[in-house]
């Protein structure tokens, strides 16, 4: 079966004869556990072509985002910049959201009651409400550790929550989303900052917010410095190396607090990045399929998908 446009090329796997935004993953990824999956877009919510042409993408940027990712919050720490985030989600609509892991932070709560901030538990009740409208799904990170391990007992499961999921972008390509800290990447260095520096470093993290001085953020020191950047390409070629590994055609993840968006030989690499420490990232897929990183300050980087794959994946031939 050839696609619409006569390329060649095979169309996308579909569910109810509709291009699947999420589904579980087929083959070639680990045991069944952990898979979500989000409801199908209603008829007529993405076009069936894309021409490329200026005017369909001006209509196009006047759809909400198909889906947009978002990760590492660390809610109920002090360290999230709440307002920020709440200001974008405002300016960005999407139909979707899914969060990367490290929206809680389970593991810092053992050692210190939470605190939320007034924006932080708006953050949380918009959250819920898009989850009560099928529109929300939670992969879990290491400092939801906690739920992992009640999901892995068989309690507390939830459709909406899970390890893992398979996104099927517009273009047909499939992305494999976990939270990052399952990848086998030489990662001494941020691990031992998870198992000894945290509380330093997120007292730093809260000072800076407090006294807003002319410098980057203690953890985006951390990442400027060399040894920083050697730990973000290490986890960058782990991502790649596990979506080679596991026959998807891209990988997004968080986990690292380091945004990424990069399309290599073989496979998209995303990173979400963080709220914890300015300017903070989220990631969309535009309504024509493009992948865009978004921060806080306004900046955007983006990866324009070719406009004839979007229109292979949106009209399979019958």
């Amino acid at each position: 079966m050839r696609c619409a446009c006569r390329c060649g090329s095979a169309p996308p796997s579909t569910l109810g004869g509709r291009t699947a935004g999420i589904a579980a993953p087929s083959a070639p990824t680990p045991s069944g556990a952990g898979r979500a999956a989000l409801p199908m877009p209603a008829p007529g919510t993405h076009p069936g072509t894309f021409s490329g042409g200026l005017l369909e993408r001006a209509l196009a940027l006047m759809k909400p985002h198909r889906a947009l990712f978002v990760s590492d919050l660390h809610l109920g720490t002090g360290r999230c910049c709440a307002a920020a985030l709440l200001q974008l989600l405002g300016s960005e609509p999407s139909e979707r959201w899914i969060l990367v892991g490290d929206i809680l932070d389970l593991i810092a709560w053992q050692e210190q009651d939470p605190r939320f901030s007034s924006d932080e538990l708006a953050l949380l009740e918009l959250f819920w409400r898009r989850q009560e409208a099928g529109e929300l799904i939670w992969i879990l990170g290491n400092h939801e550790e906690p739920l992992r391990r009640l999901r892995r007992q068989g309690l507390h499961r939830r459709s909406w929550i899970a390890d893992q999921l398979i996104y099927h972008a517009l273009d047909g390509r499939r992305l494999l989303v976990i939270h990052g800290d399952q990848l086998s990447f030489d990662g001494l260095q941020f691990n031992r900052i998870e198992r000894i520096g945290l509380d330093l470093v997120t007292a730093m993290e809260r000072l800076h917010r407090r006294l807003h001085p002319p410098l980057p953020s203690p953890t985006g020191l951390m990442l400027q410095s060399s040894s920083g950047r050697r730990l973000s390409q290490s986890f960058h070629r782990a991502q790649a190396e596990h979506a080679a590994a596991q026959q998807v055609e891209g990988i997004i993840c968080g986990h690292i607090h380091a945004a990424l968006l990069e399309q290599r030989a073989d496979a998209l690499i995303i990173n979400t990045g963080c709220w914890t420490h300015p300017p903070g990232t989220v990631v969309v897929e535009s309504a024509e399929g493009d992948w865009i990183l978004i921060d806080a300050k306004g900046g955007r980087q983006s990866i324009r998908v070719d406009p004839c794959r979007a229109s292979c994946a949106a009209t399979p031939s019958r």
